[in-house]
């Protein structure tokens, strides 16, 4: 999960989301963390999910905006980490080909090509995988936290702690339920440090059973999704969801806030 290629889908066209987000699902290594149609849309998804690469078409007929639109305000942004853009298009200007290289596009794939479709996009973002995750490492090497005092980091990890508080919140986790204490130090050691076994962690850290921290942690999960307002839910969970679930797996739950924390910690 953690080296998973995280994608954002910009397209207007439901056929082409449909067979994009099919090919996605089933394709190891790649994982879908947002689909929009507008690109006001897609730029509030970038800061949330942080994403890793963004398939982005330039006419949203069917939506709202525009490519052009979302290359601009993502400059404008100015991303800790910039995204690897694949175009995926109809549109067949020279002109406009090269005004989304200006704007930072990494690759152009038109629809139009005899040996275009939904797999050969998300195998072309595969291929590419090592290269994105390389200079995202890059780009992570050296924190700003590297730097600071021993006070600094203090103050700083309070922040970082009621920050993840305020999401929860948001969401509403219960303050009750003994989840939430697991969720939260689950996701403070995944901004951190990642740990490959999160549960076994916890056990360590709490004298409980592996098992016991996963009840907890699911059930305050499940408990969100079944007595949350589903609106609240919709506006600070983007994450995709798998339909089959209904709701987040542990793993899901915490690596998209770390992911969604860490971009300003």
């Amino acid at each position: 999960m953690e080296n998973d290629l995280r994608v954002l889908l910009v397209e207007d066209d439901p056929e082409e989301c449909k067979n994009l987000i099919k090919c996605a699902e089933n394709t190891d290594g790649i994982r879908l963390v947002g689909v929009s149609n507008s690109s006001d849309m897609a730029i509030e998804l970038v800061s949330d999910c942080v994403p890793d690469a963004v398939i982005l078409d330039i006419e949203l007929h069917n939506g709202s905006g525009n490519g052009i639109f979302f290359m601009q305000k993502l400059r404008a942004l100015n991303p800790v980490i910039y995204p690897y853009i694949l175009i995926t298009t109809n549109n067949i200007s020279k002109l406009t080909h090269e005004l989304v290289r200006e704007q930072g596009a990494d690759f152009i794939m038109s629809k139009y090509q005899d040996d275009y479709n939904a797999e050969n996009v998300i195998e072309l973002l595969k291929s590419v995988k090592s290269v994105i995750h390389g200079k995202k490492k890059k780009s992570m090497s050296a924190s700003p936290r590297d730097f600071l005092s021993i006070h600094e980091r203090e103050e700083l990890d309070k922040k970082l702690l009621k920050k993840i508080h305020t999401e929860m919140d948001l969401i509403g986790v219960s303050h009750k339920m003994s989840g939430r204490r697991y969720l939260i130090d689950g996701i403070i050691k995944t901004i951190s440090n990642p740990e490959p076994n999160l549960s076994k962690y916890l056990s360590a850290k709490y004298k409980k059973s592996p098992s016991t921290i996963e009840r907890s942690v699911q059930n305050a999960i499940n408990s969100t999704w079944k007595n949350s307002n589903i609106e609240l839910l919709k506006k600070h969970y983007k994450a995709r969801i798998n339909p089959l679930k209904g709701v987040p797996t542990i793993t899901e739950f915490v690596f998209y806030y770390a992911e969604k924390i860490k971009i300003n910690y």
